[in-house]
C-alpha cells in the first residue's frame, strides 16, 4: 500500500470572528485570502508576508503553501519548511499536517519519517482528517513508528468517520486483499463504495475489481463493474483505462469492441502503465483493433518490459526468438526470458528452459534446462509438465524415472495438452512407468482433440493389437473419458480399470 504524502492546496478556514462580527475588509489576513481566492497570488503575499514576519500563524501557513507549491513567489522548499514549522510550533494542524508532509518527502529538509510522524501525530490529535490518514499510513508501513496496523486502522477510521474519500478509500484497500493478511471482501465493498460514491477514483476502480470478480454482497456483476471502471477511467485513472479495455476484449459486461480496447488501453499505456503497454502490444501484433504491426508491437512491449513487467518481458524475448517486429537475436531472446523467468513466470521459465534444452542463445545444458522446467511444471504450466515428462522418460539431464514421467506426462494431459495426452496413451501401451494397458491407452489417444492422421492410425492400430473383450473395454473408457471431460480424476479412475 502506498503512502499519500503529496501537499495540500491552499485551503484555509477563516477564524469565526471574520464570518460575521467583525468586516473582513479590517482584517489584513482575511484580505489577503480573498486575494488568494481570486487568484491574485501577488496580493495575497502582501497582504500575508508581513503578517507573517510578526508572527500571525495562520498568515506563516499559507506562507508556507504558497512557497511549497510556488503560487506569487519562486518555488522554494526551504522557504517552505521554514513558514510552516513557524505556523506549526503555534498549533496550526494544517501547518503540522503539510510538515510532515515535507519530512515525508525529504522537501526543504532531509528525509526523516519519524520527524513527520511527530508533527502528523501533533495534527491528528487535533482533529486533521488528512493527518489521521496520513498517520494511519505511516502506522501501516512503520515507517516513523513501530508498525502496527490496529493504530493504523484506528487512525484510518477516525478520518473516514469524517468523510475523507482517502481514508475510506486505504481502509477498503488494507481489507481488499491478503497483503496485510485480513482479507475481508465484505469491508472492503463497504469502504470502497463510500468512497467511490464521494468520486474517489482508485476506489472506483477497486469496487469494479470486486464487481468483476464476484467478490460482492450481490455477487458477480460484470455490467456494475464497467460503471465503477469506466467513473475511473474518466478521470484518467491508467488501472481503470487498463481495466476497462480488457472488458471491452473480452465482452465482459458491454459487447466485444476491440478498437475500443486498444483507445482504453492506449490512454493507460500513454502514462505508463505497463499492463496496458503489454495489452496493447499484443494488439498490434495480433491486429485487434489496430492494424497488425510488430515494429508497433515491440515498441510497446519494450516499454512495459522495461519496467519489469514479466509478461511483456516473455513477448518481447519471443519476437527476438522469431525476428518478428526487431532482428532474429537469440542471446536477446534468453535475456528477456530469463528477466520474466526469475520474477516466476511459468511461461517465460518453459521458454528459458527450452533454449537450455536445445542451446539457442547458450550452450545447451539439459540439467538447467530440466531445473527451468521444473519451475513452470510446479506451478502447474502443461507445456512444461510435458517437457520434464519427457526428460525423465529419456533421461536427459536427469536420470531416468518412468515413474516421475508418468506423473507429469498425466498432469499435463488433464489440462487437456495434446503432446501429452498421445504421450501418456503411448506410455500406458507400452507399460513405461506402469501396467501395459491398451484400453487405457485407446482411451487417452481417442481423447486427444483435433487428431492428425497418424494419432488417428496409431488408436486404430491399438485397436487391431487388442483382444473383442480390450476392444468393448477400450470403448466403454473412451465414452467414460468423453462424457466426464479429460481431467486428472477421471484419467487416474479410468486407469484404475
Amino acid at each position: 500500500m502506498r503512502i499519500h504524502v503529496a501537499l495540500l492546496v491552499l485551503a484555509l478556514t477563516l477564524p469565526p470572528a471574520l464570518a460575521g462580527a467583525q468586516d473582513p475588509r479590517d482584517d489584513p489576513f482575511a484580505q489577503g485570502y480573498a486575494q488568494y481566492q481570486a487568484g491574485n497570488y501577488a496580493g495575497a503575499l502582501e497582504h500575508w508576508r508581513a503578517l507573517a514576519e510578526a508572527g500571525h500563524a495562520k498568515a506563516q501557513y499559507g506562507l508556507g503553501l504558497m512557497y511549497a507549491h510556488g503560487q506569487g513567489v519562486k518555488q522554494d522548499d526551504a522557504l517552505a519548511v521554514k513558514w510552516l514549522r513557524r505556523a506549526a510550533e503555534q498549533t496550526v494542524a494544517g501547518a503540522q499536517f503539510n510538515l510532515a508532509v515535507m519530512y515525508a518527502n525529504g522537501r526543504g529538509v532531509p528525509q526523516d519519517y519519524a520527524l513527520a510522524a511527530q508533527w502528523c501525530g501533533q495534527a491528528a490529535a487535533q482533529g486533521d482528517a488528512q493527518a489521521q490518514a496520513m498517520l494511519g499510513q505511516l502506522y501501516h508501513r512503520g515507517q516513523g513508528v513501530v508498525r502496527d496496523d490496529a493504530q493504523a486502522l484506528q487512525w484510518w477510521r477516525k478520518a473516514a468517520d469524517q468523510g475523507l474519500a482517502e481514508a475510506r478509500f486505504l481502509l477498503g484497500d488494507y481489507y481488499f486483499d491478503d497483503r496485510a493478511g485480513a482479507r475481508d471482501d465484505a469491508q472492503a465493498e463497504h469502504w470502497f463504495a463510500l468512497a467511490a460514491a464521494q468520486g474517489h477514483a482508485e476506489a472506483q476502480n477497486n469496487l469494479g475489481t470486486l464487481y468483476a470478480d464476484g467478490r460482492t454482497a450481490k455477487g458477480r456483476d460484470v455490467g456494475e463493474a464497467v460503471q465503477w471502471f469506466r467513473r475511473a477511467a474518466d478521470q484518467g485513472l491508467a488501472k481503470a483505462q487498463n481495466n476497462l479495455g480488457a472488458m471491452y476484449a473480452t465482452a465482459s459486461g458491454v459487447p466485444r469492441d476491440d478498437a475500443l480496447a486498444a483507445q482504453w488501453w492506449r490512454k493507460a499505456a500513454d502514462q505508463g502503465n505497463a499492463s496496458a503497454q503489454d495489452r496493447l502490444g499484443g494488439a498490434y501484433l495480433a491486429g485487434r483493433g489496430v492494424p497488425e504491426d510488430a515494429a508497433e508491437a515491440t515498441r510497446w512491449l519494450r516499454k512495459a518490459a522495461d519496467q519489469g513487467y514479466p509478461p511483456a518481458q516473455d513477448a518481447l524475448g519471443l519476437l527476438y526468438f522469431q525476428g518478428r517486429g526487431v532482428a532474429r537475436d537469440q542471446a536477446q531472446a534468453l535475456h528477456w526470458f530469463r528477466q520474466a523467468a526469475e520474477q516466476g513466470l511459468a511461461s517465460a521459465q518453459l521458454h528459458l528452459g527450452q533454449q537450455y534444452d536445445v542451446g539457442r542463445g547458450v550452450p545447451q545444458d539439459l540439467a538447467l534446462a530440466r531445473q527451468w522446467y521444473a519451475k513452470a511444471a510446479d506451478q502447474g504450466h502443461a507445456s512444461a509438465q510435458f517437457n520434464l515428462a519427457v526428460m525423465y522418460a529419456n533421461g536427459d539431464g536427469t536420470a531416468r524415472d518412468e515413474a516421475q514421467a508418468m506423473r507429469l506426462m498425466r498432469q499435463a494431459a488433464a489440462q487437456g495438452h495434446r503432446e501429452a495426452l498421445f504421450s501418456l496413451g503411448v506410455m500406458y501401451a507400452e507399460g513405461r512407468g506402469t501396467a501395459r494397458k491398451l484400453p487405457v491407452a485407446f482411451a487417452l489417444v481417442d481423447a486427444v482433440p483435433s487428431p492428425d492422421a497418424s494419432t488417428a492410425e496409431y488408436r486404430d492400430t491399438l485397436l487391431a493389437h487388442m483382444t473383442p473383450v480390450q476392444r468393448d473395454q477400450a470403448r466403454q473408457l473412451a465414452g467414460e473419458l468423453r462424457a466426464s471431460g479429460v481431467n486428472e480424476e477421471t484419467i487416474l479412475r479410468i486407469a484404475e480399470r
